[in-house]
């Protein structure tokens, strides 16, 4: 019997959010030197759970990303190099930023009110989710996502990466 490779449901595993990512170059691998420099917090979080969600997409979904990611000219660059385009690159990136920020919070209430609530019953799609959630609490550490990852960490290293997408002027 071959192992299965699963993960809960997340946002990450939605096409949109790696295109727009792609698209603004979004260094969530911090492989980039970007203003500020991430904090700890931030060299801690999982680099690779943007690319380990792509698994989970349609394979037509995943040969799009790989064609953004391959554009000779990313976008970021044009506007580095185009004060005329600047403004509208830095708008786009804070729009995205401000989801981010949005999703945090309701990622956050959502999973951490789960994993306080009652127990659903036996059966129900969310039954092996709320008893993991019930261990991880019980070890006293942080509450962790639907995709497994400690959930704040994550969020916020993503909105980070967002927010030093920015241009300077």
């Amino acid at each position: 019997m071959s192992k299965l490779d699963l993960s809960g449901p997340s946002a990450g595993q939605s096409s949109v959010m790696h295109a727009l990512d792609l698209f603004l170059d979004i260094d969530h691998k911090l492989r980039q030197r970007r203003y500020p420099a991430p904090s700890d917090a931030n060299k801690r979080a999982d680099h690779g759970f943007m690319e380990r969600m792509r698994r989970y997409m349609p394979g037509k979904h995943r040969d799009y990303l790989k064609f953004v990611a391959e554009y000779p000219r990313p976008v970021r660059e044009v506007a580095q190099n185009t004060p005329a385009v600047r403004e509208a690159y830095n708008t786009a990136v804070a729009a995205l930023k401000k989801l981010r920020d949005a999703h945090m919070r309701i990622a956050c209430l959502y999973v951490v009110t789960m994993s306080r609530s009652t127990k659903p019953p036996v059966g129900c799609p969310m039954f092996a989710m709320a008893e993991r959630m019930e261990r991880e609490a019980a070890k006293a550490g942080p509450v962790t996502g639907t995709g497994g990852n400690e959930l704040s960490l994550l969020l916020k290293a993503g909105r980070d990466a967002t927010a030093r997408a920015v241009l300077k002027n």
